[in-house]
């Protein structure tokens, strides 16, 4: 099997995968244009870490229309990722896992920026879930919780 058909066959289930993207990203890099093909440990670990994944049964539910989803969301220097889940009968429980690899423009892009763009990418993931609902938001970037909870004396 080559390295695009694993790929392919690992995109399909990556709502399934916790951390997708981050998992992925060795093995991503080898399909960039003009990148040399060099196998090394990193992408071996990636490798099996995903054929792990993709043999082992996932724990997730389906979506209660009637509860609240949560959304969590989180950035790092390569990747964004999101999962949301819902609470039932006390505890939470994943619903889907969401990431992607971000693009070398993106990488460069501020923390803060790559918080808010895993923000505006795991809301247009989840669009059939959230749209028109409300829902739980949570990151852990302080700028961001700052923001939210900021009240304008100046009422501007």
């Amino acid at each position: 099997m080559s390295l695009e058909v694993f790929s392919v066959c690992a995109h399909i289930t990556e709502d399934l995968l916790k951390d997708f993207s981050s998992i992925a990203r060795p093995l991503h890099r080898l399909t960039e244009n003009k990148q040399k093909f060099l196998w090394t440990d990193e992408c071996e670990e990636a490798f099996n870490s995903l054929k792990a994944a993709l043999t082992s049964s996932p724990i997730l539910v389906y979506p209660d229309p009637e509860k609240q989803f949560i959304l969590d969301t989180d950035a790092s220097h390569e990747s964004v990722g999101a999962v949301l889940s819902q609470e039932i009968n006390g505890q939470e429980h994943v619903i889907a896992y969401w990431s992607k690899c971000l693009s070398k423009p993106e990488r460069n892009y501020c923390v803060t920026r790559k918080e808010l763009l895993a923000i505006v990418k795991a809301v247009e993931n989840f669009h059939s879930y959230l749209y028109g609902r409300k829902f739980l938001l949570r990151t852990d970037h302080a700028s961001l919780t700052w923001l939210l909870n900021f009240k304008n004396t100046e009422a501007r």
